[in-house]
């Protein structure tokens, strides 16, 4: 990701744990495009659902990313 940002890309998810043991980032390049990032994280455990109180992050960046959508 930090190559990316180098290069001109935002970041519109951070890294962060997702469910079936993997890490999920979301990424716009400078043309626009939004590119969905997982990496595998072995023995990671799936978060708290939003929904039973856990983080929203994965939801809420990409609404407020999708509202801003040029």
């Amino acid at each position: 990701m930090t190559r990316a940002v180098d290069r001109g890309a935002v970041v519109v998810t951070p890294p962060t744990p997702f469910y079936s043991s993997v890490t999920l980032a979301r990424l716009e390049d400078p043309w626009g495009n939004l590119w969905w990032v997982y990496q595998p994280m072995p023995g990671q455990p799936d978060p708290k659902p939003a929904w039973e109180g856990g983080s929203d992050i994965i939801f809420r960046t990409l609404d407020e990313y999708l509202r801003l959508a040029r």
